[in-house]
């Protein structure tokens, strides 16, 4: 018998009833809000109070008891309140001084689908099919020697011979004793009870009430879903049984925050904390913390505050992968949070499948499973260690093309997979640059006979992949552990570069994806400012090549839009990077040697402009490029004068309630692209003012000089 596994989703925790065929039931219990609160780090007494004591005085203060369930961290916390929905007491705390914020706390859902016949072989490890990911390429680089961790947050783990001495010791994070099924709530046993529903459960009124009558409507098998993707990012490999992992010599760190309805948002943050190596109240500490997160789960949504504040601090440790949703539609939380690898999922061609969510968060794409029959077993499942039991755990089993997996839930592992062979490799390597490496290294997508281009008007059927709506292609793993070597190129960062000893003269870089534009600064023999441009897809090897163009005849600082034109190419550009912060550049003659440029060494708040290229779509004639450090604001405006002629303008400030006031300023007679060094001259300190008001991190509204106002967004490219 095929096991079924649900469609899951994010729900509102909210209680619900329903009318028990065994024997009558309340058929209107009373709500309990559950909420997760955070206290501004300024100082004030509720943030350093312990747990208990801001509960008794929330409870004070708001005229009704409130209940201290856990910590998240120290001054963030989850509360309970009855007779209220958690969104009206989220209300009333997000009104208060001290208060950071205060969200519903959601729960969230594992991200598989149910089972159809599948074929039986692990094609998605192999380079056969356009989709495959080159694992076993991957191996011939690295098979984990070192054994790092990666961290599988999900249902558990349960006792099966092909996760036999591959495993560190996990925990189990649900801090509700209903959903956790143990009457204890958090303990050190990672182990899955089991997730089915049946009618003892939907007559059981703890469930009813934590789960909603809705949510238990469906009998269903458990879906020992934590052990099937734990098995595919680390199951033995090469001992001649069972199946293969992917990270052949990774190991996993199982832990618990998923249960019968999912799992609340607090457990799954706090068990993000506590695998990256961070403390979590009430826990022990984490003797193996890991490299990688995997998350196969998710819901509907924006990236929640509370969601940010935890990425914030874990994407410092480990890279967090997760899997972008089995809806069609917009990617899920977590999977949209800043600092998440967010992966869809492809059919064996290399087309996203019909089920995977798609949207411009999504960084990679890696095979999700898939049927091209109507009977017999499926051609292209994803295959993973399970559990034979329907209720609790009986015997270790496999899935295959009769009970087969499919879903995101499973592309997500094998990306992680790649991350963690990629820093077993190279251990000293940053998360953030493990992520861009994944990135540059993608195989692109396929143009697939037959099927339309993707868009999200036909994002629930088949369709051929784009950049701009799944990531920047297909996980090659192999080419990703060869660039993670540390003798390969680096990818570097976003921002302002420069040569200290060439000062006259910078350049902008940013990636996005394997995508690179650059812009230099600089000047033409008649000492007027100049920029030029260079933009394409960096190599595999994380080095690049393109053309430098310049542009004429566009528009002016305050000018109506005007088109601007190709002038011509001025010379070709190589660019190789020994690390992130430090590159060569090779064009018209000369080599120079380029690092970033820091100015300001203070941490930005999550809530600041992105840094990057910025521009408005129409009035392409000219751009922007923004950095912010700390507190303060660098920007160069790319743009033509009154003649026709490419010109820049830079100016700086501080970032003030998300408003820059500043001046643009002109500098002239410094260096030319093929010249020896020669210092510049300011020209003009105040072309005009500068004013930009940022209603969020990526849309700004720029008030030009004549007064006019023009609304800018992060580029994306």
């Amino acid at each position: 018998m095929r096991k079924m596994f649900a469609l899951f989703h994010l729900i509102l925790f909210m209680a619900l009833c329903s009318q028990s065929m065994a024997q009558p039931m309340d058929s209107n219990p009373q709500p309990m809000a559950r909420v997760i609160v955070k206290f501004k780090d300024d100082g004030n007494l509720l943030r350093h109070a312990a747990g208990s004591e801001r509960a008794s005085s929330m409870s004070l203060r708001l005229g009704f008891s409130v209940a201290h369930v856990h910590e998240i961290a120290h001054g963030h916390q989850v509360i309970k309140a009855a007779n209220m929905s958690s969104a009206q007491l989220a209300a009333r705390l997000s009104q208060w001084r001290e208060v950071e914020f205060a969200e519903p706390d959601e729960r969230l859902k594992i991200s598989a689908l149910p089972n159809d016949p599948m074929f039986s072989s692990q094609w998605y490890l192999l380079n056969k099919e356009a989709a495959g990911a080159n694992f076993v390429s991957a191996w011939d680089t690295s098979t984990g020697e070192l054994g790092t961790v990666v961290a599988v947050i999900d249902t558990g783990i349960t006792d099966h011979p092909d996760l036999k001495n591959k495993l560190v010791p996990g925990y189990n994070f649900i801090s509700d004793p209903t959903l956790a099924m143990n009457g204890m709530g958090r303990s050190n046993n990672p182990s899955d009870l089991g997730d089915y529903i049946d009618s003892s459960v939907r007559n059981d009124p703890a469930f009813v009430s934590l789960c909603g009558a809705a949510e238990l409507a469906v009998d269903s098998a458990s879906s020992w879903h934590g052990t099937q993707v734990a098995s595919l990012i680390a199951a033995q490999t090469h001992n001649a049984t069972g199946m293969a992992g992917a990270g052949w010599g990774l190991r996993v760190l199982p832990l618990r925050a998923l249960g019968k309805c999912g799992g609340f948002g607090s457990d799954i943050q706090a068990a993000m904390l506590w695998a990256a190596g961070f403390a979590v109240p009430g826990v022990p500490n984490n003797p193996y913390p890991a490299s990688v997160l995997n998350l196969s789960l998710g819901g509907p949504g924006a990236c929640s505050q509370s969601y940010a504040s935890i990425m914030a601090q874990v994407k410092t440790r480990a890279v967090v992968v997760a899997a972008a949703g089995n809806e069609s539609g917009p990617v899920d939380r977590p999977a949209n949070c800043d600092g998440v690898l967010a992966v869809s999922g492809l059919r064996h061609q290399g087309e996203k499948v019909g089920y995977s969510s798609l949207g411009k968060e999504v960084g990679i794409s890696a095979p999700a499973g898939n049927c091209v029959n109507a009977s017999g077993p499926c051609l292209y499942p994803m295959i993973s260690a399970t559990n034979s039991g329907v209720k609790g755990p009986v015997a270790p089993a496999y899935t295959d093309g009769f009970n087969y997996s499919v879903g995101t839930s499973f592309s997500a592992p094998l990306v992680a997979a790649a991350a963690g062979l990629m820093r077993d490799v190279n251990p000293s390597m940053s998360p953030a640059e493990t992520i861009a490496k994944i990135k540059v290294a993608a195989k692109p997508f396929p143009l697939v006979t037959g099927s339309p281009v993707c868009s999200n008007a036909n994002a629930g059927a088949p369709c051929t992949c784009t950049t701009a709506l799944c990531g920047t292609g297909m996980l090659d793993a192999g080419a990703a552990v060869r660039l993670a070597k540390t003798n390969s190129h680096a990818i570097p960062e976003s921002g302002w570069w420069w040569n200290a000893a060439e000062s006259g003269r910078g350049y902008s870089l940013e990636i996005q994806g394997n995508r690179l534009f650059m812009a230099a600064y600089m000047y033409t023999a008649d000492g007027r400012a100049v920029w030029y441009v260079s933009a394409g897809t960096m190599n595999q090897d994380g080095s690049f090549q393109g053309d430098v163009v310049e542009y004429a005849g566009g528009q002016t600082l305050s000018g109506a839009f005007k088109p601007a034109q190709v002038k011509g190419a001025v010379t070709s550009m190589q660019l190789s990077c020994s690390t992130p912060a430090s590159c060569t550049l090779n064009w018209a003659g000369r080599s120079v040697a380029i690092t970033r440029f820091a100015y300001d060494n203070a941490a930005k708040s999550a809530s600041a402009p992105q840094s990057g290229w910025w521009w408005n779509a129409d009035e392409s004639g000219r751009g922007f490029f923004l950095e912010v450090q700390g507190n303060t604001v660098f920007a160069a405006g790319y743009m033509y004068d009154l003649l026709g002629n490419a010109v820049w303008y830079v100016a700086s400030g501080a970032l003030a309630n998300q408003r820059l006031n500043a001046s643009w300023s002109e500098y002239a007679n410094g260096q030319t692209l093929t010249s020896e060094y020669q210092v510049a001259q300011l020209k003009n300190p105040a072309v005009g003012s500068l004013r930009l008001v940022f209603s969020d991190s990526q849309t700004a509204v720029l008030t030009l000089p004549d007064g006019r106002n023009v609304s800018l967004t992060r580029f994306v490219f």
